[in-house]
């Protein structure tokens, strides 16, 4: 019988394809499982196929069923690791070496499916759109006040929310609080030593590093001055401190952005009778608050 093993490409994939003289009616009925009557000759073609261009096999070759060993040849064939598109056996033949292609026959088929290839895989990453990333940030930030008089200052608790309302999909974002100080003059605010406090005029982020997880929803604020900071006797006086809560998503890279600003003021100042007090005032969603003590 005519047997001529070719090495073709079809449609930008290798093809293997076995011609012989048997009809076209043969040849369809041998491609149509159950392949219980695949000649020894090609059963052993398909496993130094596998054995030569495919992943290593949990397959028993001395064992395997023809249909076991079809579907292991179709599962390579989909998963692209083995590049055959077809293979041709025959049922009715009753003789025949095994064979396999060499790598001087495989090596020209290989390189024009490489190049027929290579255009549609540069058409698909053209053509098709890149996912958005879907984020969410923290939104509607107040505070309350918790405490004050706190020889001075004050105490409040801040929330803020998801615009979807449920926290966990701000699982990308993290929330941090930026200060800026003005000018701190001493006297009246600093040690009787007269040095200037390190704060006055200073920037800082608290917390510093990738922040608190904006799913936590809520955090503490005290704003304090403490009492042995003041000189005595008082003097008229004040500082303010620039506050924002700022979110950073990692999802959509944005950095820093503030999405709440609050002005924190300590001041100093005498009534009529000569009577000091201390104010420690805050303001912005959810204030004022106030806390007023004695000096």
């Amino acid at each position: 019988m005519d047997r001529d093993w070719r090495v073709s490409t079809d449609q930008g994939r290798l093809r293997i394809v076995r011609w012989t003289s048997v009809t076209r009616a043969e040849r369809a009925s041998a491609l149509t499982p159950p392949f219980e009557h695949l000649h020894s000759s090609d059963r052993c073609t398909l496993i130094e196929l596998l054995r030569e261009f495919g992943q290593p096999s949990r397959l028993d070759f001395s064992r395997v069923s023809n249909d076991e060993l079809l579907q292991e040849f179709r599962r390579e064939l989909d998963s692209g690791r083995l590049l055959a598109l077809r293979v041709e056996p025959r049922s009715a033949w009753s003789s025949g070496a095994s064979w396999k292609p060499t790598p001087a026959e495989l090596e020209p088929a290989l390189q024009n499916a490489a190049r027929a290839q290579e255009p549609a895989k540069n058409d698909q990453e053209k053509t098709t759109p890149a996912k958005e990333k879907t984020c969410h940030h923290p939104v509607k930030c107040t505070c309350t006040l918790d405490a004050k008089g706190l020889d001075f200052g004050l105490k409040v608790h801040v929330t803020w929310e998801s615009p979807t309302g449920d926290l966990a999909d701000l699982s990308t974002c993290h929330v941090t609080e930026r200060i800026t100080y003005s000018a701190i003059r001493n006297p009246p605010f600093g040690p009787p030593s007269g040095t200037q406090l390190a704060e006055s005029g200073r920037t800082q982020r608290i917390p510093a590093g990738t922040g608190v997880a904006a799913t936590d929803g809520r955090g503490q604020d005290i704003h304090r001055h403490p009492r042995g900071l003041v000189r005595s006797p008082p003097s008229a006086d004040h500082y303010t401190v620039d506050q924002t809560y700022d979110f950073n998503c990692t999802a959509c890279e944005s950095g820093w952005v503030p999405f709440a600003t609050y002005r924190v003021t300590y001041s100093i100042s005498a009534d009529k009778s000569g009577v000091w007090t201390f104010e420690t005032r805050k303001t912005g969603p959810g204030g004022p608050h106030i806390s007023q003590e004695r000096i």
